[in-house]
């Protein structure tokens, strides 16, 4: 019965050891498992922002969603790791996929209509021409005056079709504003100057990623499974 409370006993000397160093174990533990749950759910947000969404470029959603993980060497009131979806252009070009989650209105100015995608595609990316970046060029109606049969003639007289004509919102042509582009012998709309009005559905696509993985039996594993990373062998 001695030998039980002999603390020259290899496992007993661990297990002393252990407890005096386990608020900082603990801690380390609480900072890993606060990562996996980070990284879990931005793999659960990704597929349901997929699943429920046209997404045309994949690699620009996984890009803008990133995990602002916790730091070891933190005290266990301050284990904070954060995962959303940001605006990697730090232009406002994206909002986050902010309107899908709460069911609000985009705050975008602009509209993409059908014919400004590439094969007339809904699921298909801005053409590359009409794209209001840096690379696009486009022609102005001061260019051309007058009405917008001036405008038609004066855009195949130079043969400048595929150069897309941008209408602000000054106009006198009674043309909506945005971006027009000549596609066949016709002006047509590829981009509107708009405020979106509809409010998107929403998805709660962060909500229920957190849901999924802080689900009981799967929050259990992750942390069974950091703790026998961090336990010593003889005391598992």
């Amino acid at each position: 019965m001695s030998d039980m409370f002999n603390l020259k006993s290899p496992d007993l000397v661990n297990l002393q050891k252990l407890l005096k160093r386990s608020p900082n174990m603990f801690a380390h533990i609480a900072v890993d498992v606060a990562n996996d749950l980070a990284f879990d759910a931005r793999t659960e947000a990704i597929k349901n922002i997929s699943r429920k969404n046209t997404i045309r470029t994949p690699s620009f959603l996984k890009k803008s969603m990133v995990v602002d993980k916790a730091k070891h060497g933190s005290s266990l009131a301050n284990v904070i790791s954060s995962v959303g979806s940001i605006d990697i252009s730090g232009k406002g070009l994206s909002t986050g996929f902010a309107e899908q989650e709460d069911g609000t209105t985009s705050n975008k100015t602009r509209v993409q209509t059908i014919l400004g995608r590439t094969g007339g595609n809904k699921e298909k990316k801005v053409k590359r021409p009409v794209r209001m970046d840096k690379a696009s060029t486009f022609h102005n109606k001061k260019q051309f005056g007058g009405k917008p049969a001036t405008m038609l003639r004066k855009l195949r007289a130079k043969q400048i079709a595929r150069k897309p004509v941008l209408i602000d919102q000054k106009n006198n042509l009674g043309m909506i504003p945005g971006v027009y582009q000549m596609q066949g012998k016709r002006l047509q709309l590829v981009q509107i100057f708009k405020a979106r009005k509809r409010k998107a559905q929403a998805i709660h696509w962060m909500r229920d990623a957190a849901n999924t993985v802080t689900e009981t039996t799967r929050l259990t594993k992750t942390w069974v499974k950091r703790v026998e990373q961090r336990l010593p062998k003889t005391l598992k």
